[in-house]
């Protein structure tokens, strides 16, 4: 046989990274909660108490995880409770998330937009949010407060992030911006999780991967979230004058009200007066 010489052939490398991160589901999140702890699937299977090779089905696609193999990687791999609870989720079916249309056409929107005119009335903060953080109704306070938002489809994580824009958004609002990402980003797993076959989410997702911040995060971080704890205050900064205050911020849903449309009530921390530096 004749050596081949002068080959224009390029060597064979590995499967090249997607330069966007991905939707999850449970097979991801499994191998990505495995990584974060450090452990090979061999590590894992010893700690897990189950075969090696089951992981690696499990992390292919290739099988599905009963319950209790599901409540072993939980318990095994140190997940808390809201790791668990979206473990559980991606491990179930996917929910259908309604349109903006659906949510302003439901008969109680006429007792959201009281609520709304209430907190003008008392020059507060509020709004309704649908779980992407699509802004569904706000108080004309929200507004003024954030008029660039219409520049970006009226969704707060787009604004947060600003895929596609160096110009600043929240950056010189918010004290500990980066603690911010990180919970913003928490809090977009567990939705996009819940709501992974939407095409909506996956439009969502696909625009914030653009963001360097959002790409990272979601890569390198296993944190998730739900809802915002008001005993969690957040410090702004007024971008004007640089004067520092302290709000609270409650998210979440009623106890009788849908899980897809979330309150949202900004209010100053009584505890906190004002403080100025920069």
């Amino acid at each position: 046989m004749n050596r081949r010489t002068g080959s224009t052939r390029r060597p064979r490398r590995g499967k090249a990274r997607r330069p966007t991160s991905e939707l999850p589901d449970l097979r991801r999140w499994v191998r990505q909660v495995r990584e974060a702890r450090g452990l090979t699937r061999a590590e894992a299977a010893g700690r897990l108490q189950i075969s090696e090779d089951l992981i690696k089905k499990i992390e292919r696609g290739e099988r599905s995880a009963s319950p209790t193999v599901l409540e072993q990687f939980i318990t095994g791999l140190g997940m808390n409770e809201s790791q668990a609870r979206y473990t559980r989720e991606l491990a179930g079916p996917p929910l259908p998330l309604p349109s903006i249309e659906e949510l302003r056409a439901r008969p109680v929107a006429c007792e959201h937009h009281t609520t709304l005119r209430r907190l003008d009335e008392r020059g507060l903060v509020g709004a309704y949010l649908d779980p992407l953080w699509n802004v569904v109704y706000a108080s004309e306070r929200f507004r003024s407060e954030l008029p660039e938002l219409a520049d970006y489809d009226d969704n707060l994580s787009q604004w947060f992030f600003h895929p596609g824009s160096t110009a600043p958004t929240a950056e010189p609002l918010l004290v500990h911006w980066d603690a911010a990402a990180t919970y913003m980003v928490a809090s977009l797993r567990a939705k996009f999780g819940i709501y992974r076959h939407s095409p909506r989410a996956r439009t969502l997702h696909e625009k914030l991967s653009a963001a360097t911040t959002f790409r990272q995060l979601w890569t390198d971080s296993i944190e998730v979230a739900y809802g915002h704890k008001t005993v969690h205050p957040l410090q702004v900064r007024d971008p004007d004058t640089g004067e520092k205050r302290t709000i609270r911020i409650h998210l979440g849903v009623g106890a009788e009200g849908p899980p897809d449309l979330r309150f949202c009530f900004v209010y100053p921390d009584p505890c906190k007066p004002p403080s100025s530096g920069t």
